[in-house]
């Protein structure tokens, strides 16, 4: 009688194994060149700049005539390439430099500097974050991605500061 009532739960076991092995998260990886380059090509997308931000994602700057926006990309275990959007209405005729926020799983400042003049003196960038931690990037195109820490959030920016080469400020954007 003990027998009859165990053997339904020894078939549930493995029947339980397999579903949990089945149901977990898919695994993500931070996409190769390749498919950067095959993605941008398949949507038309012409990148301000491309960085990798975090354990698995590259992110894709890129201004149009109608937003600011950027793409986030993960690599699968088969191979495809997975994204998402976010994007702003372009502002770039009414401010000199667009700041787009990173998401809260991947925290990271990005910013399209507009104005001309600015971005041929523009060297580098200073980004002061909640956590009191400055971040520093050299300037390199009109787009600009500062990651923050990869373990632990810095929170958002406070403060941002563009220099130029002889070490003065151009311009600073405050919270």
């Amino acid at each position: 009688m003990y027998h009859k009532q165990i053997i339904p739960y020894l078939f549930l076991l493995p029947l339980t194994l397999l579903l949990t092995a089945c149901s977990t998260s898919p695994q993500y990886y931070t996409p190769t060149n390749e498919q950067v380059q095959e993605f941008l090509q398949i949507h038309k997308i012409e990148p301000l700049t491309i960085r990798d931000v975090g354990e698995f994602s590259t992110v894709v700057l890129v201004q149009t005539d109608l937003s600011n926006a950027y793409y986030v990309l993960h690599s699968t275990e088969s191979g495809e390439v997975e994204h998402s959007y976010l994007g702003s209405n372009n502002n770039a005729k009414s401010v000199p430099v667009s700041v787009l926020n990173g998401v809260i799983d991947l925290n990271f400042v990005s910013l399209i500097i507009n104005d001309d003049e600015l971005f041929e003196a523009a060297e580098r960038v200073d980004i002061l974050f909640q956590s009191g931690r400055k971040v520093t990037e050299e300037v390199k195109s009109r787009g600009v991605i500062v990651p923050s820490k990869l373990k632990g959030i810095d929170g958002e920016y406070m403060e941002i500061e563009i220099y130029d080469k002889n070490n003065q400020l151009l311009k600073k954007i405050g919270r």
